[in-house]
C-alpha cells in the first residue's frame, strides 16, 4: 500500500503529513524531506503553504516588512532569514548631518558621533548657532568662530587634533584660549598666541568641500563672513 493511500484513508495521519510538508517548505528543507514524501498523493503536494515571506505585518515593521524593534541598539532591525542563514542587521534611520551656510556657500558635514559623542551632545545644545567666521591669526590656512571665554562647555579633550585637514572642524572647549570652532580650509596647525592647541574633531565637511579654498579667500580678503550651523 502506498503511503499516499494510507494518508487519504486515515484523517489523523493525513493532518500530520500536511503539517510535515508545510514545515518542510516553510523551512526550505525540501531536499531532505521531499524524497520521503515522494509517494504521497499529488493533492498533498499541491497544498498552499504560508511561507516566511508571506507572513502578516507586525507592529514595528517598516515599509519593507523588516522589524525595527531591536532592543540592543536603537535604530537597528533584524532581517528575517529562514533556515540556518546568519542573522543580518541594517539601519532604519538616516544619519543626520550638520548643514553650514558660510557667506554665499552652503556646505554639509558628517557628524563624528562615534569618535566624539560627548562633543556632539554639547554641540547639539548650541544649535542652531549663528556667528561670524573670521580669519585665524596663528593657525595657518584656517578660519575660526570665536565663542568667548565665559562659555562653559564642561568638555575635555575628545578625538583631539592639532593638524586637521581642510574641512575637519574642531571645537576647542577653552583653557589656554577662548572657546571656538576652528574651520580649516587648507594647511593648518591649530595654535594661539599661547602656543599650539588641540581641538575636538567633531565634524567633517563632505558636500561642498571643493569650495573651501574659495571660502578661505573670501574670509582672508573680504573679511568676516556670516555663518550658520544647524542639524538637518
Amino acid at each position: 500500500m502506498r503511503l499516499g493511500d494510507l494518508a487519504l484513508g486515515l484523517r489523523p495521519l493525513e493532518l500530520v503529513l500536511r503539517r510535515l510538508l508545510a514545515l518542510a517548505r516553510a523551512e526550505r528543507l525540501e531536499l531532505g524531506l521531499l524524497p520521503v514524501l515522494g509517494g504521497l498523493d499529488p493533492l498533498l503536494l499541491e497544498l498552499p503553504v504560508a511561507r516566511a515571506a508571506e507572513r502578516p505585518e507586525r507592529d514595528g515593521d517598516d515599509e519593507h516588512g523588516r522589524n525595527c524593534d531591536h532592543d540592543d541598539e536603537p535604530g537597528i532591525h533584524a532581517a528575517h532569514v529562514p533556515g540556518d542563514a546568519a542573522r543580518q542587521t541594517a539601519p532604519c534611520k538616516v544619519p543626520r548631518v550638520l548643514a553650514i551656510t558660510a557667506g554665499s556657500f552652503r556646505l554639509a558635514a558628517r557628524l563624528e558621533e562615534e569618535a566624539a559623542p560627548r562633543t556632539i551632545a554639547v554641540l547639539r545644545g548650541l544649535l542652531p548657532l549663528s556667528s561670524q567666521l573670521v580669519q585665524a591669526r596663528w593657525s595657518g590656512e584656517s578660519a575660526w568662530v570665536p565663542m568667548g571665554f565665559e562659555l562653559e562647555l564642561g568638555l575635555g579633550p575628545e578625538n583631539a587634533n592639532s593638524y586637521p585637514a581642510a574641512g575637519e572642524l574642531l571645537l576647542y572647549p577653552g583653557g589656554l584660549s577662548e572657546v571656538e570652532i576652528l574651520f580649516p580650509y587648507g594647511a593648518t596647525c591649530f595654535a594661539s598666541k599661547m602656543g599650539q592647541l588641540a581641538g575636538n574633531h567633531f565634524a567633517t565637511i563632505e558636500d561642498g568641500r571643493e569650495h573651501l579654498p574659495e571660502l578661505g579667500r573670501a574670509v582672508l580678503w573680504e573679511g568676516a563672513q556670516d555663518i550658520l550651523f544647524e542639524e538637518v
